[in-house]
């Protein structure tokens, strides 16, 4: 399991090239999927932390055979809600989720194709606000500003 400082150093890693990709904008379905696992990492930085969570896979249920019961993403979910952390910081993550699903995938949740690639599926407006508005809230609201 990842410590704290691992974490926090590969978000601040991630961050770096979320100021090349951002700067040109030429890779907006990269910059989406690095913003969200950049979340991530913050994310789980803050609950090796909390003493009830520590770390995200640790804490997910499995059924007779040992098998997780769901996704490391969901369980991240869960956890946010489960412990009251400010409900836009689950929505910021679950936004970078699906956004970086559709850039990996072409698919919505749910599994509706997308028609666009994925570099033209977002504005420039829409590719900026990922880091601006969803990850920088996600970082104040942990402490990470």
């Amino acid at each position: 399991m990842p410590s704290y400082q691992a974490h926090l150093s590969q978000a601040q890693h991630n961050e770096r090239l979320l100021t090349e990709l951002k700067a040109s904008l030429a890779y907006k379905d990269w910059l989406v999927t690095v913003a969200f696992y950049t979340a991530i990492h913050y994310i789980e930085a803050n609950f090796f932390n909390n003493p009830n969570i520590i770390h995200t896979e640790i804490t997910i249920p499995t059924d007779r055979q040992g098998k997780w019961q769901h996704s490391p993403h969901v369980q991240r979910e869960k956890l946010l809600t489960q412990y009251k952390y400010p409900q836009y910081v689950w929505k910021g993550l679950r936004s970078l989720r699906n956004e970086s699903s559709i850039a990996r995938y072409l698919l919505r949740p749910g599994g509706t194709k997308v028609l666009t690639d994925a570099q033209t599926h977002w504005t420039d407006e829409d590719a900026t606000d990922f880091v601006d508005v969803d990850l920088l809230n996600i970082k104040n609201a942990l402490g990470f500003s």
